[in-house]
């Protein structure tokens, strides 16, 4: 059987992890032929796939619009594929043979309780509630859709009105994370650090933690440091933030590459991780995989990834008080075991 894999989308972060851990696990099946669609990522080609590029398809929304109605039904055709895979959300109309659609977000209206502003965000806005609309349409007509947690399944059947039984949940990210060890040790006169590695987007809840810092004592804030994987000038909210934590221990040291990772954890003594909007939180499991203290918002997301995880606090995303409480005890309770060595 041949099977058409369109991911036009994927450039860059999760989604681009998305295309090539699929690919790789599909180039060890005999039974079936591979056709990768992509725009710039390149797959490695194996026996049994095949790798098209249209890079021409990221100069604009009209170019993307084109190639999904007219270029994306005629590969199915010249292909004679059987099937079409669609890890990019959404599905591929006009297409006449069966369809897997990948969700890879819960941001679309009608998924997320989450409301962007379109002041503060135009294009996130625009993602969330016109794309969004054409996203949550097509899932209600996919053969199959595979989902990243139960939680999502759950809010697919509930939200979407769909049938459970076409509802996939993979757990391949959930259960393959490979890091390595974890093992950081601090002396008296090191603050305690805190880390959050997230994109600069309103529903990652930075705000909340510069809320929490500023209900902290001086000496609290003199042994702790928060990092955040930002430098404050991405866009208007990250530019607010960073005059909003002017004067609290909060470095602002940029975006980390995947393969920095591992040292960034390294010199890190517990992740926090406010954010509102999630399928998963991959550095939560990075997190959990080395065994780290981890601070997490009690949402269905974090709830699914920790279960049976021991060394996490859970906190009210909404309430800055629960957070500062769950930092003071920590950065108390770390200093008292350094001056117990």
């Amino acid at each position: 059987m041949k099977i058409i894999v369109f991911d036009v989308a994927a450039d860059s972060g999760g989604a681009l992890s998305t295309l090539y851990s699929f690919a790789n696990r599909v180039k060890t099946d005999e039974e079936n032929e591979y056709v990768f669609v992509t725009s710039v990522a390149s797959v490695p080609e194996a026996s049994n796939i095949e790798c098209i590029q249209y890079p021409w398809v990221k100069q604009s929304w009209f170019h993307r619009l084109a190639f999904d109605a007219i270029v994306a039904r005629r590969l199915i055709a010249s292909t004679k594929s059987d099937e079409a895979v669609s890890l990019q959300n959404m599905l591929l109309p006009f297409c006449s043979i069966p369809q897997t659609v990948y969700l890879q977000t819960v941001l679309p209206s009608g998924l997320s309780d989450y409301k962007t502003s379109f002041l503060r965000e135009p294009k996130l806005w625009v993602y969330q509630n016109v794309i969004g609309r054409f996203i949550v349409r097509s899932l209600k007509r996919c053969s199959t859709l595979v989902v990243q947690a139960d939680w999502i399944k759950r809010r697919c059947i509930d939200s979407l009105n769909v049938d459970g039984c076409s509802v996939v949940v993979d757990k391949e990210k959930l259960s393959k994370v490979e890091c390595s060890d974890w093992n950081r040790e601090r002396s008296h006169d090191e603050p305690y650090i805190f880390a959050y590695p997230a994109s600069g987007f309103s529903y990652k809840n930075h705000g909340l933690i510069v809320d929490a810092l500023k209900q902290l004592d001086s000496e609290t804030l003199k042994r702790m440091e928060v990092i955040f994987t930002l430098d404050g000038n991405e866009n208007r909210y990250t530019k607010g933030l960073k005059k909003k934590a002017a004067g609290l221990p909060i470095q602002f040291s940029g975006w980390k590459p995947k393969e920095q990772m591992n040292c960034f954890y390294d010199r890190v003594d517990c992740l926090l991780f406010p954010s509102t909007l999630e399928t998963v939180g991959l550095p939560l499991l990075e997190a959990r995989s080395k065994l780290m203290p981890i601070l997490a918002p009690n949402l269905d997301y974090a709830l699914d990834v920790l279960s049976g995880y021991e060394r996490v606090s859970f906190f009210d995303p909404s309430d800055s008080t629960s957070l500062a409480n769950l930092l003071q005890q920590k950065v108390t309770s770390a200093n008292s075991n350094c001056r117990g060595q």
